[in-house]
């Protein structure tokens, strides 16, 4: 395992101005760019359409800090305080992501005043950390360019990449899939006619009333972080929606609410 992990740390040594970004474009071809490299260090593409993790996880609304979820979501958050709580979910976290290992942070991630202490769990998260903003990160938000440039404990950035909205290409037990990541649910997502899955969170313990491939990945729905293969299996069955049609099943001729 070891020898594995400095495999693919040596594969693409970062400083601590490179930030590797993913773009649409890049998703199409195959490929991706790597930003603040200089001249001695060389650009790779990945061959094909679309690139294979070693594994991918997937979760959202953790809410670090947050003394109030413990008594909205009870469930899965059993705990005598902050501390107890903050601790447990790191614990979560490690015990399934190795430090080779993508997760994708669907936003909402800590609500501590100290936003040191905040820092001082991002870096004790295992694994390369993607996090699409959630509407309470507005302190991750200000400090985007910081927080990119630091390192966490097991030497990987502290983010790979900080964003809106995400899409994915992914390949799982030898087939393709298509993934559109936001932290709130929404109603249509490019490709979602033709199957793609829609990941979000927001709204904790409950289900949005769409229609499609569409899945809440938030930590207090689930208790746990999600692999991708736990995620097609809440998808898989549920067929794709109709393009231009009515997501909500609400009665079109009642006009515009």
């Amino acid at each position: 395992y070891l020898r594995v992990c400095r495999f693919f740390f040596s594969l693409d040594p970062l400083d601590l101005t490179k930030r590797k970004i993913y773009t649409r474009e890049g998703l199409r071809r195959g490929v991706f760019r790597t930003a603040g490299y200089n001249g001695n260090k060389k650009r790779r593409k990945i061959r094909g359409r679309f690139k294979e993790a070693k594994m991918t996880y997937f979760t959202s609304d953790l809410h670090f800090g947050h003394a109030n979820i413990m008594k909205f979501h009870p469930n899965f958050r059993q705990f005598q305080n902050i501390n107890e709580m903050d601790n447990t979910l790191i614990r979560l976290w490690n015990s399934r992501v190795n430090p080779c290992d993508e997760v994708y942070n669907l936003g909402d991630v800590s609500f501590h005043k100290d936003f040191e202490q905040t820092l001082k769990i991002l870096k004790r998260l295992n694994g390369k950390h993607v996090l699409i903003l959630g509407n309470h990160d507005q302190e991750i938000r200000k400090r985007a360019d910081e927080l990119l440039a630091m390192r966490k404990d097991d030497n990987n950035a502290l983010f790979e990449e900080i964003c809106d909205y995400k899409e994915l290409a992914l390949k799982h037990g030898g087939e393709n899939f298509r993934l559109a990541l936001f932290h709130y649910p929404i109603c249509e997502w490019n490709g979602g006619h033709h199957g793609a899955v829609h990941l979000y969170g927001h709204i904790h313990a409950n289900v949005a009333k769409i229609k499609g491939k569409a899945l809440n990945v938030g930590y207090d729905l689930h208790g746990k972080i999600l692999e991708f293969g736990e995620i097609l299996e809440f998808v898989k069955d549920l067929p794709p929606y109709s393009h231009g049609g009515n997501q909500f099943g609400e009665n079109e001729d009642e006009g515009v609410r």
